[in-house]
């Protein structure tokens, strides 16, 4: 009996360093590909948020566009009132 648990637990941990050993290679294996998806995803940040800055400075100046025409109409109606 002694012996059979012995190769039992000699194949088990045999078991054990064969799946590490495969892991070590799988991470080997995907880490440059996970390295590349990882630039990529921050690339795509990147392109998104100076979009995204854009946009604002263009919303703002647009706003801003918008309230001096708002202002210039509000005194040409004033002007004509006051006539």
């Amino acid at each position: 009996m002694e012996a059979s648990s012995n190769t039992v637990e000699r194949r088990a941990r045999e078991a054990h360093d064969a799946v590490d050993a495969a892991a070590a290679r799988a991470r080997e294996r995907a880490a440059p590909a996970i390295d590349r998806v990882a630039h990529a995803a921050h690339q795509t940040v990147d392109g998104v948020a100076q979009a995204a800055d854009g946009a604002v400075g263009w919303v703002g100046q647009s706003a801003e566009q918008w309230r001096v025409r708002q202002e210039q109409a509000l005194e040409v109606c004033r002007s004509w009132l006051v006539r």
